[in-house]
């Protein structure tokens, strides 16, 4: 029993040194108004390679700016993650979507989610849901 207990500590060591955990992207987004402009705020960590890519934007949606604001660590701490913050256009009274995959852009492998934000803004007040798909679907006309 001991030899067993060894053994399963040390490959949980060795699946932790060797980065074997994939980043997830479960923070629910923030949507908020900025004059005429959306400012979708998504959490990011590109020190682990793993970066918000915009896949799909429906016809009436524009990104104007895509940035990463890192977050200050207090006591040092480097790699800590940050947010993407994407500012939006879409006329007033109108609803559009944006499509996302939570991924390190480099890999040639399908991303495990795609987040579609669906959104709306009445000119005043903007609402956002966002639906996760384990595969894109063709109404977005983007492969996989």
């Amino acid at each position: 029993m001991k030899k067993k207990t060894i053994a399963a500590l040390f490959l949980c060591a060795i699946a932790m040194l060797t980065g074997c955990k994939k980043e997830e992207a479960v923070q629910m987004p923030m949507l908020t108004v900025n004059g005429d402009n959306l400012v979708l705020t998504l959490e990011e960590n590109p020190t682990t390679g793993y970066t918000w890519n915009v896949l799909y934007t429906s016809d009436n949606l524009e990104v104007i700016s895509a940035e990463y604001v890192a977050k200050e660590s207090k006591d040092g701490t480097v790699g800590v993650p940050g947010v993407k913050k994407m500012e939006l256009r879409l006329n007033s009274g109108e609803e559009g979507v944006l499509v996302g995959a939570y991924m390190r852009p480099w890999e040639d492998v399908k991303p495990d989610k795609y987040y579609a934000f669906e959104i709306k803004y009445d000119g005043k007040e903007a609402m956002m849901s966002r639906v996760e798909y384990d595969e894109l679907p063709e109404e977005y006309g983007v492969s996989n």
